[in-house]
């Protein structure tokens, strides 16, 4: 029998960004309700689709540190405007927990593999001329390709949320630094590198 699981990680931060991308997806799945459109969201680290918050929490109750909340794969199947939800993950064991919560739900795809591959692979086989959507981008650290910023514009079609942990930058400045000159000579290059409707690139603490 498939069991769900929840990640342990992070703390009250990231219950203030699952909230914030599911305020989101509602008020996209608003705006477009009256699109021709059919709706698509993306996650592409998904995890196991529930999360504890992680050790370091002292000025947390227990009770409060030990509460199980879930993350952006059930707040995004709980929004019924989209027709179509995919999500990427690389771990076996979520994938497992993934199958658990999305048991059932046709709208759902299981993608196993790294999200730099797989997320490439999706843009450009989905027919995006009948389709709009949500990519959620949201990795454990600096696991993402620029590549794929590049073939989420390309569609024309997907409003971004990028995070990243403001302690990889600081880690990893010089190689950061390679990558957003990547980007910048990309979007000279290419024009649609810019399209994506809408990129939101937030930081974390975590």
């Amino acid at each position: 029998m498939l069991a769900e699981h929840a990640q342990k990680f992070g703390g009250f931060w990231s219950l203030l960004k699952v909230e914030a991308v599911e305020k989101y997806l509602r008020a996209y799945a608003t705006a477009m309700s009256k699109q021709p459109f059919e709706l698509v969201y993306i996650d592409a680290f998904a995890g196991s689709g529930s999360f504890t918050f992680g050790e370091g929490m002292s000025l947390m109750g227990e009770d409060e540190a030990a509460r199980v909340f879930a993350g952006s794969v059930k707040r995004a199947l709980a929004v019924d405007a989209f027709k179509q939800l995919f999500f990427i993950e690389s771990s076996d064991r979520n994938i497992t927990s993934l199958k658990a919560i999305a048991s059932g739900d046709k709208r759902v795809e299981i993608i196993s593999g790294d999200a730099n591959v797989k997320l490439i692979e999706l843009c450009q086989r989905l027919d995006w001329r009948r389709r709009r959507g949500v990519v959620f981008v949201d990795p454990c650290g600096p696991e993402t390709d620029w590549a794929i910023l590049r073939a989420i514009a390309v569609t024309k079609a997907l409003d971004v949320f990028w995070l990243f942990p403001l302690s990889a930058v600081y880690r990893n400045a010089q190689r950061w630094t390679r990558f957003v000159r990547q980007f910048g000579g990309l979007a000279k290059v290419d024009p649609g590198v810019c399209y994506a409707a809408n990129v939101f690139v937030c930081a974390s603490i975590a």
